[in-house]
């Protein structure tokens, strides 16, 4: 009986694992990949088109929605409280 070591143990156990991950990237048919992620990427390229094309405001709700925020930003807001003064001021 061979006493083997856990050294010699984790070795062997790492060469197995470096081994079958060799095995598996020569075994893959990397045209086969490309092509099915190819067709996953075109179908979200064209699902975000899709919904870019369907969402898009008008110009007319564009310029009156930025009107509306333009206002809203001048517009002081009562909740806001004044800036606190500072422990040190240089200038």
């Amino acid at each position: 009986m061979v006493n083997v070591s856990l050294v010699e143990t984790l070795k062997d156990r790492w060469n197995g694992e470096v081994e079958s991950l060799v095995r598996r990237v020569q075994e893959t048919d990397w045209n086969q990949v490309r092509a099915r992620w190819e067709s996953r990427i075109g179908t979200v390229w064209t699902k975000m088109r899709q919904s870019e094309a369907g969402d898009r405001p008008d110009r007319e709700d564009t310029v009156m929605v930025g009107e509306e925020v333009k206002k809203a930003a001048e517009t002081p807001r009562p909740e806001q409280s004044p800036q606190p003064k500072r422990l040190l001021e240089i200038g």
